[in-house]
């Protein structure tokens, strides 16, 4: 629950999160009041959005990851150093989300002169915004954050 802590002359100096047993342990009644209708809302971790590059990698599919690998088009060149850059793939970040969506405007070569995009408009959308699970950063939460 939320609560706010009051002043003497009952002005709110502080807005805390709390168990009622709490606030009744070091609160006097006339100390604090509860928000109504105010929920907690925990906050993420700074990493919660970081995923090591494999597992983004792995959510762009084998065939956008084979082109981007092996392509010599100085577009995929530049993703390719652009993700080689980076010590984790930030799902947030604007360079990213446009990386994603450009992919899924791109064409990978089919049978004949037939081409398809590398990522559908859907597929891109599940890349950047399906929550990244404790897998899929592990690496990067050891590496760099100390967190098993």
């Amino acid at each position: 629950m939320i609560y706010e802590i009051l002043d003497e002359q009952g002005e709110v100096i502080n807005r805390i999160t709390a168990t009622p047993e709490f606030m009744a342990a070091n609160y006097s009644a006339e100390q604090y009041r509860e928000v109504p209708g105010a929920e907690f809302q925990p906050q993420q971790p700074v990493w919660a959005w970081y995923i090591d590059q494999g597992p983004f990698t792995d959510r762009l599919g084998a065939a956008a990851t084979m082109l981007i690998d092996t392509s010599t088009a100085p577009g995929f060149v530049a993703i390719r150093a652009d993700f080689a850059r980076r010590r984790w793939i930030d799902l947030k970040d604007q360079r990213v989300i446009a990386t994603v969506n450009y992919l899924a405007g791109q064409p990978m070569p089919g049978l004949g002169t037939l081409a398809q995009p590398l990522l559908t408009t859907q597929q891109a959308n599940e890349v950047l915004t399906k929550p990244v699970t404790a897998e899929e950063n592990l690496a990067l939460r050891r590496l760099y954050f100390s967190q098993k």
